[in-house]
């Protein structure tokens, strides 16, 4: 979630373009099942999120026959590192795809490719089990703050590093300053 508020810090007409999705399907303050699928812009968020800061690094995997690829030659056995950050920040898949823009997932001819296109919780029989349950909580927990809050930075000179310890981590948090919404 700090990725979240940090991307939506810095990207005020998407911050404004979210709340004004949020307030056209929240009625409530207990959101349900039926609003999560209704908060598509917000799951595009995360997606996008995720895309940019995937939680998980990459993946190993054995090679189960030999393999060539960018001109080597690798053996049966030998481990091979996946690189989520590499993948979803290639310009092959993405136009300026260091930017953030939740819109990319909007295209219905392209629903298909949101594994792919966002892979932090790994693709087929090895992805999360939870990856359902974290997008909901993720969800419907950023609505509810972006229903009630303007999210700004408190260092508007910040500039985000990353490190790897478990998951891809800030450097040094963002310190995030929740502003109540003035709403007519």
């Amino acid at each position: 979630m700090v990725f979240a508020l940090y991307l939506l810090s810095i990207n005020p007409e998407v911050q404004k373009k979210a709340q004004m999705h949020v307030d056209g399907v929240l009625e409530s303050d207990d959101p349900t099942y039926k609003d999560f699928e209704a908060l598509s812009y917000i799951q595009n968020i995360v997606r996008e999120t995720l895309r940019l800061y995937p939680v998980a690094v990459g993946i190993l995997r054995e090679l189960k026959q030999d393999y060539q690829v960018g001109g080597y030659s690798l053996p049966e056995g030998s481990l091979m590192m996946f690189l989520w950050k590499e993948y979803t920040r290639s310009k092959d898949l993405f136009e300026k795809p260091d930017d953030f823009i939740p819109e990319r997932f909007e295209d219905e001819k392209n629903q298909h490719l949101i594994p792919l296109r966002s892979p932090s919780f790994g693709i087929g029989n090895r992805s999360c089990i939870g990856k359902k349950f974290a997008m909901i909580e993720t969800t419907l927990a950023l609505a509810m703050l972006l229903k009630r809050y303007n999210v700004k930075l408190s260092n508007p000179n910040y500039k985000l590093s990353t490190k790897v310890l478990v998951t891809l981590q800030p450097e040094e948090e963002p310190l995030v300053n929740f502003e109540p919404r003035q709403r007519t």
